[in-house]
């Protein structure tokens, strides 16, 4: 979809090293995030901190940036879940 996923020289050491190139290499979406997939029906999911959303084709932040679990479907859907915290109360040793 004229993005491709580029792991980029991050600002800072550590930081996040995958944006998106337009098909003549230049960076359309700056290395934001630590990782990051294709676009597929216009969005694309990426991860941060162990976090995973999605963007659009501009960047644009479509899912927030704070699920666990993230997975490209048909026709521009995305499964996202939350893990629940685990409950100490109920599995007593654990």
């Amino acid at each position: 979809e004229e993005r491709a996923v580029a792991e980029l020289q991050p600002a800072t050491a550590g930081g996040p090293s995958s944006g998106y190139l337009d098909a003549r290499g230049g960076v359309v979406i700056p290395p934001l995030y630590d990782q990051a997939w294709g676009f597929r029906d216009g969005i694309a999911v990426v991860e941060r901190a162990g976090k995973c959303g999605v963007i659009d084709r501009d960047g644009r932040i479509v899912l927030a940036v704070r699920y666990d679990h993230c997975n490209h479907l048909a026709e521009g859907r995305v499964a996202a879940a939350v893990e629940a915290p685990f409950d100490r109360e109920r599995w007593p040793g654990r």
